[in-house]
């Protein structure tokens, strides 16, 4: 009995003695450790800990590392830095966490913070330092994602112009548009230029062909790995080339997230803004699980490193395709409604633009003159209040995502946020997006693999770098504005919600003064309408349509109704507001002459027409449409001068035609031209003369490049020379055989002249007399 009561007694003594133990480690912590690290503090484990200190000091030589443009975007954001927020940390402070065993992984300036890799058993020891405020763990977030999508073949249904794959993408939010503005009226080199703006993602492969511009201009300005603490943010070809690593596609999904921005390959892809000039960040990792899953690894002090990194460089915009929500790793511990929770998600409560960490440095970014457009998250769209941090934050842009039909996607996250306000901001198109894929080996260049809110994403950051482009005195809070302004509401909308935000946006009003009115012009079957006058109430005028149909005027009394006149009649368009921007049909009987490319055998060629009308001196020039056809007109009656050339066919002759109010018909048949014509004249030649060469082969679109030469019979090189050579153009020189020898006497002889052409060699015999 009396066994079995000291039994008793020990029992009682060791419960006791282990709440005493445990609840003297908190109260050494001196209330400095978070409740959600208590858990881990008897565990031996390495976890990821932020410690925030109490000051800075002043430290003698600190400075803001800040870049002259970081400052300026911050001086014309009104920011003014306090409490030393832009000075960096405390050496000393950092150097005695790494002393008790603390490894350093990012310092975060702007909350006098740091992020450490420590051992569990170690944090109470680091909390007892004087300099320490506080201690609370990393969070990590984790998120599977459905790998799906197809390939594209080389010829595609919706390639158009030189947009080629991406056309409707682009189209969706005016974007296309918005080139043609810039590019046509405002003399714009390339869209987004001027403008420097940040990639946040798992990694960039840059030798995609539609990456040669940026290599080819020194676009990319700066790359970090914040993961791997390099300047590397790309995967060797070993990791590249071996399906089974589990490292295999890691930068695949931030090489189709930059291309949509990025990306330039006319004819094939195009993206939203591929002037503007980069710097890249890897912040999270991809783990390949077979075929069909893949699994994203973030930790958010990677990102809030990378967007301090960014701001010093004087990005103007970030674009970021990241959300923390659920999924965090389960050695994270948080505590919660009275008990401890083995994984650290947010709950919807934290998301208040406040709480989360990534969303207090976003708006601290933000003050700073940043902008920052993010995914609003996939967590669903059949709830209220799914959206993920830090899309939270306040004045960041976050975006949702739409299907091509223009509804809402069932993945796209909800707002509101927990504070009421509205989320997502605004939503473009999120799914089956056309991208540059990087492991293409056996496949086609570009594939329809982007599904998700952060495919959606670097549509609204590439519009935003085209209104910084024509708009470049506007603060970000100004940009948003513009931005926000011109967004229409979709059909399942009667106003703005938490499902839509403000519904879709319009790149083109968005980047447009105040006061303009562009006016595209064509007839029903899509063919763009010249020479169309604009005039105004009284019969001014205003402007013509150039050769895509595209007019500008300005106005600025409103509301307006302006003339459009064509081959003599004339059509009214009612301005209400502005800016404005009008696509018009013209009726097929308005007048004009329709003008046909046939072949010999009256099939349709498509090529290029030239025309100059009557009075004038210069020759303008208009593509015609895939069918081979094309409208000229004219505001008045007027005589013009026709010929037509096309890939693989001669020149055509030049007729007359009239241009009038009744409409008329002109077919212009083109002769093929065959394999080759090779002309060498005279066959005999002195050594003062000069020896003609006539050439003309059967090429595609573009030149090609031709190799000539010169060779005695026992074949000793004379003569080198390379060329270009347009298509459907003969290609004609002279050689002057004085000046051809290279310093050296030409002797009499017979002679071959050599061309090599597209793969093939032309040999032509000629004979130097003496």
């Amino acid at each position: 009995m009396q066994g079995g009561l000291k039994l008793l007694l020990k029992t009682i003594c060791f419960i006791y003695f282990f709440y005493l133990s445990f609840f003297l480690t908190v109260s050494q912590a001196n209330g400095k450790i978070s409740e959600s690290l208590h858990y881990v503090l008897r565990k031996d484990t390495v976890c990821n800990i932020w410690i925030y200190f109490t000051d800075k000091g002043m430290v003698s030589g600190s400075s803001d590392p800040a870049c002259s443009r970081a400052l300026a975007l911050r001086k014309a954001a009104g920011y003014i830095s306090s409490d030393n927020m832009d000075l960096p940390l405390r050496e000393d402070y950092i150097r005695s966490v790494e002393t008790l065993g603390g490894k350093l992984r990012h310092a975060y300036k702007w909350e006098n913070a740091a992020s450490f890799s420590v051992s569990s058993r170690k944090i109470k020891a680091i909390s007892r330092l004087p300099f320490i405020k506080s201690i609370e763990p990393v969070g990590v977030y984790r998120r599977k994602e459905r790998k799906s999508g197809k390939y594209l073949e080389k010829k595609a249904a919706d390639r158009d112009s030189i947009y080629g794959l991406s056309f409707g993408q682009l189209n969706m939010a005016s974007i296309t548009s918005a080139h043609e503005y810039l590019i046509k009226f405002k003399n714009k080199a390339a869209p987004g230029s001027g403008v420097l703006m940040a990639f946040f993602d798992s990694g960039f492969r840059l030798d995609h062909r539609c990456f040669n511009h940026v290599s080819d201009n020194n676009s990319i300005k700066a790359t970090r790995d914040f993961i791997d603490n390099d300047n590397t943010v790309f995967d060797p070809d070993s990791v590249c080339s071996d399906t089974a690593h589990p490292y295999y596609t890691n930068d695949h999904h931030g090489t189709s997230t930059l291309s949509l921005v990025a990306g330039y390959d006319p004819g094939n892809f195009m993206g939203a803004a591929w002037g503007a000039q980069f710097v890249l960040a890897r912040t999270e990792d991809t783990y390949s699980e077979g075929y069909m899953e893949r699994e994203i690894h973030a930790e958010e002090d990677n990102w809030v490193a990378a967007l301090v990194w960014a701001e010093s460089l004087g990005v103007d915009i970030v674009s970021s395709s990241l959300g923390y929500r659920d999924g965090f790793e389960d050695s994270v511990i948080i505590w919660r409604d009275g008990k401890y929770d083995t994984i650290g998600d947010y709950s919807y409560s934290d998301l208040d633009g406040e709480t989360a960490i990534v969303s207090r440095a976003a708006s601290m970014a933000i003050r700073r003159g940043v902008l920052i457009v993010t995914a609003v998250g996939n967590e669903g769209s059949s709830e209220s209040g799914t959206l993920c941090a830090p899309a939270d934050a306040y004045g960041v842009i976050a975006v949702g995502s739409v299907d091509s039909d223009r509804h809402i996607t069932w993945f796209s996250s909800t707002g509101p946020t927990y504070d009421g306000r509205i989320k997502p901001d605004l939503v473009t198109l999120g799914t089956n997006i056309a991208v540059a894929v990087t492991n293409r080996s056996a496949f086609s260049e570009y594939g329809r693999f982007g599904t998700g809110t952060s495919f959606s994403t670097p549509f609204i950051s590439g519009i935003c770098a085209l209104i910084r482009q024509t708009h470049p005195v506007l603060e970000p809070s100004q940009v948003r504005s513009r931005l926000y302004r011109y967004c229409h509401l979709l059909p399942d909308q009667d106003t703005i919600d938490n499902k839509y935000g403000r519904g879709l946006p319009n790149a083109v009003l968005s980047c447009m003064q105040d006061d303009e009115i562009f006016v595209k012009i064509r007839d029903s079957s899509g063919i763009a309408i010249r020479h169309v006058l604009i005039e105004n109430q009284s019969g001014d005028s205003l402007g013509i349509t150039d050769h895509e149909g595209a007019g500008l005027i300005k106005e600025a009394n409103l509301p307006v109704s302006i003339g459009l006149v064509f081959s003599g009649k004339r059509y009214t368009l009612s301005i209400d507001s502005t800016p404005a921007y009008r696509e018009i049909i013209i009726d097929d009987d308005s007048g004009g002459v329709i003008v046909s490319l046939r072949n010999k055998q009256n099939q349709d060629v498509a090529g290029t027409v030239f025309m100059r009308f009557e009075g004038e001196q210069k020759y303008l020039e208009q593509n015609t449409d895939e069918s081979g056809n094309i409208r000229i007109g004219h505001y008045k009656e007027i005589t013009a001068e026709i010929f037509a050339k096309a890939p693989g066919y001669k020149t055509s002759d030049t007729i007359s035609v009239l241009v009038c109010s009744r409409q008329c018909s002109e077919v212009i048949f083109l002769e093929e031209i065959p394999v080759s014509q090779f002309h060498l004249y005279p066959t005999v030649i002195k050594k003062d003369m000069s020896l003609k060469v006539k050439f003309l082969s059967k090429i595609g679109k573009s030149q090609s490049h031709i190799r000539l030469s010169v060779r005695s019979v026992d074949g000793a090189l004379v003569w080198k020379e390379n060329r270009f050579m347009e298509p459907a153009e003969p290609f004609e020189f002279e050689w002057d055989c004085r000046n051809a020898g290279r310093g050296k006497r030409i002797v009499p002889g017979v002679y071959f002249l050599i061309i090599e052409c597209n793969g093939k060699v032309y040999r032509k015999k000629f004979l130097i007399s003496g």
